[in-house]
């Protein structure tokens, strides 16, 4: 998270962690053979830039504790699905997995200033869509082949933006993906996917 304007750097959320489900965090991946190891940091951008519009401290929020898991270093999309799979079994402890990316990420092609949105920005959304919203046994590898994609590369020069999503989906288990809102523009696309049926309360 560089090269943004300084007052990007001061923004507070404020949060709780909590250990006891941190412990649950690493027990899961460790019975799933996946080394980890705790740290304590700050939020990184990928949780408050997005936890902030969804809960905003003031008029919404959050009074339930945040902690916060890494990617691998590696961009092998069935790592981080497995890794979904790994920590699923914290969803019936009422624990909830949310991940945070981009369904397009291109800052280079952004820096250029155009707003229209791009060709690729519009394919690789839709192919994204289509893949999350497969059916759960076929879905590992339709997200996989996503970046085989000959727009791949344009869409995310890196993959850190769209592996978290890969995260969710190996987490969902059996629960179908559904795209619920996207917005499309000049070389980025933020869209929001739910995996399961939300239970009224």
């Amino acid at each position: 998270f560089y090269g943004f304007p300084k007052n990007y750097y001061e923004e507070k959320f404020p949060n709780k962690g909590s250990e006891e489900v941190a412990k649950e965090v690493m027990e899961a991946l460790k019975a799933a053979e996946i080394g980890v190891r705790p740290v304590k940091r700050g939020l990184d951008h990928g949780v408050w830039s997005s936890f902030k519009v969804a809960f905003d401290p003031a008029e919404n929020p959050l009074n339930v504790p945040i902690v916060q898991a890494s990617l691998f270093a590696s961009e092998d999309p069935h790592q981080h699905y497995r890794l979904g799979q790994a920590v699923s079994q914290l969803r019936a402890q009422n624990i909830q997995i949310i991940v945070s990316g981009m369904a397009v990420h291109n800052l280079g092609d952004m820096s250029r200033g155009s707003s229209q949105t791009l060709p690729y920005t519009a394919s690789f959304d839709e192919a994204l869509k289509q893949a999350i919203e497969s059916q759960p046994d076929k879905r590992e590898q339709l997200m996989a082949d996503l970046l085989e994609r000959p727009d791949a590369r344009q869409a995310h020069p890196h993959f850190d933006h769209l592996l978290p999503i890969h995260v969710g989906a190996g987490a969902a288990g059996d629960d179908v993906g559904k795209r619920l809102w996207t917005l499309a523009e000049g070389s980025m696309s933020w869209a929001q996917f739910r995996f399961g049926e939300v239970t009224a309360a």
